[in-house]
């Protein structure tokens, strides 16, 4: 799972306490990467120890990557490569926790969540990307799936 991430934003408390449920729960077979961000109202304005030190008290175990950009030409490259692999390449991310992409450790897209939903609505997406229904129910997309072979394969998880 990833996500852009602030520490000022009004949906910070929730997101993160979220990310470290989830993070709990499927452990060894989630990995969540969170990219802080300043783009959006200077949310995000600490160093990167300053961000560090900030997900201290909701017990962060999972990926805190460098403060880095999500739109634009500055745009990290595991955005592009999501977005690009979603079909959204020209659809900017609005604000901070706004996108959250799934990818399976295969590399092709699951999802493309944005902010309208409530975190815990990702959980059965979670659930089916980790393994945990029943495999009669898992379907992995077949080649011309518009939902995609991406070159975001790098996202591999392991």
């Amino acid at each position: 799972m990833v996500s852009n991430v602030a520490s000022r934003c009004k949906w910070t408390n929730d997101n993160y306490d979220r990310f470290v449920e989830y993070d709990k729960k499927y452990r060894g077979k989630l990995q969540i990467m969170a990219f802080p961000c300043n783009e959006f109202g200077h949310q995000e304005p600490g160093n990167y120890e300053d961000i560090l030190e900030f997900v201290k008290q909701f017990e962060v175990k999972f990926h805190m990557m460098e403060k880095t950009f999500v739109n634009g030409p500055r745009a990290h490259q595991v955005y592009r490569a999501l977005k690009k692999a979603t079909g959204s390449e020209d659809a900017d991310i609005n604000w901070n926790f706004e996108t959250k992409f799934l990818v399976a450790k295969e590399g092709y897209h699951v999802e493309r969540f944005s902010n309208a939903a409530n975190p815990s609505d990702i959980a059965p997406f979670l659930d089916r990307l980790v393994g945990e229904l029943d495999p009669i129910e898992q379907t992995k997309p077949e080649e011309d799936d518009p939902t995609i072979k991406s070159d975001a394969s790098f996202v591999y998880t392991g």
